[in-house]
């Protein structure tokens, strides 16, 4: 059974937490593919009350609050918004007309500039995975026994 719903400011922070998704995909759909705001953010919104009353009356939420770990899911929000960015296809990308808009180089011949920076760093991140002194996963840091 799940717990009595409290309206409190971790459901307020919840509420707001897809807003850094659902925004800049959602501006891109308008600016660029021309739909229509009120139809977007209407289908958006009864798409959530819809799923948010199947996870409550179901239960279904509460099992998967159960068998994934916070950590889990933070790193699969991560690396998903990592990957969009990597491959160019971020709404920041697609309205500023560039693979990375900060960067004068766009690419190196056919191979965008942010692949090689992500391949670069996840090599980078799995050469660090067991260094103590500067450790990949955030919170080893204090791991040596003293």
């Amino acid at each position: 059974m799940s717990r009595r719903f409290a309206f409190d400011r971790m459901e307020l922070a919840g509420s707001l937490g897809d807003l850094g998704t659902l925004l800049p995909i959602a501006i891109a759909l308008v600016l660029v593919n021309g739909i229509s705001p009120l139809g977007l953010f209407f289908s958006i919104g009864v798409y959530y009350i819809i799923a948010g009353m199947v996870f409550g009356f179901t239960g279904a939420i509460d099992f998967i609050r159960r068998a994934t770990p916070k950590s889990v899911i933070r790193k699969i929000l991560l690396i998903s918004g990592g990957i969009t960015f990597i491959m160019g296809i971020s709404a920041y990308q697609i309205l500023q007309n560039a693979a990375e808009p900060s960067f004068t180089v766009q690419a190196l011949g056919p191979v965008l500039i942010g692949l090689i920076i992500g391949i670069a760093t996840a090599l980078l991140a799995l050469l660090l995975l067991d260094n103590r002194k500067f450790p990949a996963e955030p919170g080893k840091e204090n791991l040596e026994v003293i």
